[in-house]
């Protein structure tokens, strides 16, 4: 299995980015994911969309978007 992630998209691609995620929530559980500022606000969004209808948020958020939290401005 997939460990870590880098999530990185052009502002032109960042629309294909997010649907990805949304499309992938569930295999991405389990995965650390690693994204830019704009990235990672758009794919924690996304993922607390998909995750919050499925009550699966507060297991998947806090490890999957460790990274795009703690990262240094």
């Amino acid at each position: 299995m997939i460990g870590d992630i880098a999530l990185v998209a052009h502002d032109a691609r960042k629309t294909d980015l997010v649907s990805w995620v949304r499309f992938r929530a569930g295999s991405l559980m389990g995965c650390r994911l690693f994204c830019t500022g704009t990235a990672g606000r758009l794919v924690e969004e996304a993922l607390k969309e998909v995750l919050f209808r499925d009550n699966d948020y507060e297991r998947i958020i806090p490890a999957c978007m460790e990274s795009y939290k703690n990262r240094k401005p």
